[in-house]
């Protein structure tokens, strides 16, 4: 089976898994690692891989229409994609540790918001106050400008649409079980690797109505159609 892994650092890595290949030390990674810009194609061809996953990277990604279509491009019919990112929806904005603030569209309005809060002690500024002697007025309008260049966020509506317009199945179906994980490494429990194959559409999307406030989603696409009409 193939794989590709969409990185934090817009790197796409590409894998061909065998049973016979147990371990990695002798795969060329060179080879396999290919660094693309956030409007480029990606450079595979069509019906390349069975599974496409990213971590932590759609809420960075400037045109998402172009994403979810090379998603459909590369993937091969019966093939699936696995994309786990904050929705819009959720309350702290982990990369600043700050509430709301990726809400504000205005930049003025996000400076002023993220020096007030930081002033208050909250967020990130006093630790790279500690490590780097910034202003607090230089750190603001840095992260207001991270913010507003670096930082896309989709609503958990626009992701189904933008999946339904590249040709793909969507559904946020293991989202309750990322935080099941989650809650089991907290508890030190041994983790489960086996998800039921039914999962009730209702409780799922219930599920991730409350869970997209608290963190991350699990956005899970499908390359497949049965209907063929007559």
């Amino acid at each position: 089976m193939s794989m590709i892994t969409v990185c934090r650092r817009k790197a796409i890595f590409s894998r061909h898994w065998t049973s016979s290949t147990p371990k990695c030390r002798e795969i060329e990674w060179k080879e396999r690692i290919a660094c693309v810009g956030t409007t480029e194609s990606w450079p595979y061809a069509e019906d390349f891989f069975d599974v496409v996953v990213s971590n932590q990277v759609l809420e960075h990604v400037r045109d998402h229409a172009r994403f979810f279509c090379e998603n459909a491009r590369v993937l091969r019919n019966g093939g699936f994609a696995v994309h786990l990112f904050p929705l819009g929806h959720y309350l702290y904005e982990t990369h600043l540790n700050l509430p709301f603030v990726h809400w504000i569209g205005d930049h003025d309005l996000a400076f002023r918001y993220i020096r007030f809060l930081s002033r208050l002690g909250l967020g990130k500024y006093r630790s790279s106050r500690r490590a780097s002697g910034v202003s607090l007025d230089e750190y603001s309008e840095r992260h207001a400008d991270y913010l507003y260049h670096y930082t896309s966020y989709l609503s958990q509506t626009q992701a189904l649409g933008l999946a339904r317009a590249a040709g793909l199945r969507a559904s946020y179906r293991y989202t309750p079980y990322f935080y099941a994980a989650k809650l089991r490494s907290l508890l030190r429990l041994s983790p489960r690797y086996l998800y039921p194959r039914r999962i009730s559409g209702i409780l799922t999307w219930l599920g991730t109505l409350m869970l997209r406030h608290l963190s991350c989603i699990t956005l899970f696409l499908e390359k497949k159609e049965t209907y063929r009409g007559r």
